[in-house]
């Protein structure tokens, strides 16, 4: 359930986000659900820089050498 808070008001939660992008999404699709959580953005409820990302998104997923092969390949 999303909902736009038009004025001030005190609200309680576990975890609050800041940011709407997909960093921001997906921490809170990965906390549990159990856990009451707010997204405050600036932008709408998808927010962010992440659709200006033309190349796409690069990780290192693995360990050491898989890190300095993403910096090789990516910088």
């Amino acid at each position: 359930m999303s909902q736009a808070i038009q004025s001030p008001t005190e609200h309680q939660s576990d975890v609050l986000i800041i940011g709407s992008g997909a960093a921001g999404l997906a921490m809170a699709l990965r906390l549990p659900e159990h856990l009451k959580v707010i997204i405050i953005s600036k932008a709408g409820l998808i927010g962010g820089s992440t659709p200006w990302a033309q190349g796409g998104i690069a990780a290192a997923l693995g360990g050491p050498t898989d890190i300095e092969q993403h910096v090789e390949d990516t910088v």
